[in-house]
């Protein structure tokens, strides 16, 4: 029984291209470690006109928004030159000019951002997410270049051109077990900086040495939402809480219109993404898993990948959760957790890995629910 999602209203919401796997750094905990990140290939304009027409014809067939969200990553998009960028944007036009309005976002660690890109970034509108994990010393822990050498000037350099020309910029920031007690220092860094948007992200690589313990992120959003409430809470926004905030929200109005986005907003298999050779997966983060694959874009379209076989054992895989969350009390704040993490290789969890530190996470904040809505009953 489809008990999480019955995916009746569902819609691509949008589209993760890997313009190539190359990438000019070597992070040690990077989930993409298996990928040939040395290939020096590239999205093809074939692949990308035929993903373009055929996003635009499955939203024209099902009566959606005419609006076409695209999101360009990697390995290092920016290894890729600009010409090639330039060139999408022409095949953009033509969707424009039949109605279509098109949101571009692109995710970088920022350590090839010239005066060029930052011309073509303003031009074009670009949203712009860049990896940074902290001040020096925490991101230079496992994010050096490929020589051994610090990324961090290079990424610093890149973020204060881009808020020389007043663009706005998301950080993600990877948490790992050398660095959890760092947490305010980490946030007070992203302030000084002038950040407005941080996404901390668990470092989780299946049975990977690198991958952070249970307790470990427990400990740390929890300080991180302590410091956040006593002083940032008017300053910075943090994705992650700030979604557990709407969802709770939700939970007491249903007449809450929200926008939560990924592991929190049921949206699993909502942003596909297409890989540099045309094959489509539900989700970014679910790549590394071959069996996730859901066919090509050169062989087929998404209008038909929806009646494959590969869909529907997504979708029951999604939905196949354990006993104790279809009992659990925030189920509907959770929504069970990252699909990604319920599947550890080969084989399969019913319970996202860090179920328990999420449960420690959710309740601390509901429990001091009154600092942020004292005037609000909950």
């Amino acid at each position: 029984m489809n008990v999480l999602n019955d995916f009746k209203d569902y819609n691509i919401n949008s589209i993760i291209f890997k313009v190539t796997n190359s990438c000019n750094l070597d992070c040690q905990y990077c989930y993409r470690k298996k990928a040939k990140l040395e290939n020096k290939q590239k999205l093809s304009l074939e692949i990308l006109e035929k993903a373009f027409r055929d996003y635009s014809n499955y939203i024209e067939a099902n009566n959606l928004d005419k609006t076409m969200n695209f999101v360009w990553h990697g390995g290092e998009p920016l290894i890729v030159d600009i010409d090639f960028y330039n060139k999408i944007i022409s095949l953009q036009k033509n969707y424009i000019d039949r109605g279509f309005v098109i949101h571009n976002a692109i995710q970088t660690n920022g350590t090839l951002i010239d005066n060029r890109w930052i011309e073509f970034f303003k031009n074009n509108k670009f949203i712009i997410g860049i990896s940074l994990d902290g001040p020096k010393f925490i991101h230079d822990k496992h994010r050096l270049n490929r020589k051994g050498y610090s990324s961090f000037e290079d990424t610093i350099n890149g973020i204060l051109l881009l808020k020389q020309c007043n663009i706005s910029i998301n950080i993600i920031s990877v948490i790992n077990n050398d660095y959890v007690n760092y947490g305010g220092q980490i946030l007070e860094y992203f302030v000084d900086l002038g950040i407005n948007v941080v996404d901390f992200i668990p470092c989780y690589f299946y049975n990977d040495r690198y991958t952070l313990s249970v307790e470990n992120y427990k400990n740390f959003m929890i300080n991180i939402f302590d410091i956040w409430m006593k002083k940032y809470k008017n300053v910075i926004k943090i994705r992650f809480l700030n979604d557990i905030f709407q969802n709770i929200l939700r939970k007491y109005d249903k007449n809450i219109r929200v926008n939560v986005g990924c592991e929190l907003g049921e949206v699993c298999g909502r942003n596909y993404s297409i890989s540099v050779n045309g094959d489509i997966f539900p989700c970014e983060c679910l790549t590394p898993i071959d069996y996730m694959k859901l066919g090509n874009i050169k062989e087929e379209d998404f209008i038909s990948i929806l009646k494959k076989r590969e869909f529907n054992e997504f979708k029951e895989l999604y939905n196949n959760v354990s006993k104790d969350c279809l009992r659990c009390d925030i189920l509907d704040i959770c929504h069970a957790g990252c699909l990604n993490r319920r599947l550890p290789q080969y084989t399969y969890n019913l319970k996202d890995y860090y179920c328990e530190a999420r449960k420690g996470i959710i309740y601390h904040i509901l429990n001091n629910l009154d600092l942020y809505f004292p005037k609000r009953k909950i």
